[in-house]
């Protein structure tokens, strides 16, 4: 099962670490599924092994759509390992 590599971004830093996160998760042998969770209708695809969640905080906040994104798919995020890199 892949492991999910997620993110929302503003300028395009978090995206671009979530890139390297996940081709650095390949290189060790795993199958990755990078996914921006500001997409519309943006949905976990399936099962998966685990979690990596890469988003900007500014003034003490995230952007809306990964705290949207958290308690829309709490349940499922607590059922395997999941990190979160906080982009400053």
């Amino acid at each position: 099962m892949p492991i999910l590599v997620l993110y929302a971004t503003v300028e395009g830093h978090s995206r671009k670490i979530a890139e390297h996160a996940a081709n650095q998760l390949e290189e060790l042998g795993h199958s990755v599924i990078v996914g921006d969770v500001r997409e519309p209708g943006f949905a976990i695809p399936g099962r998966f092994d685990g979690v990596l969640l890469c988003a900007p905080i500014h003034m003490g906040r995230y952007p809306d759509a990964m705290v949207r994104f958290l308690h829309d798919w709490k349940d499922a995020l607590e059922a395997v390992p999941t990190a979160l890199i906080s982009v400053t």
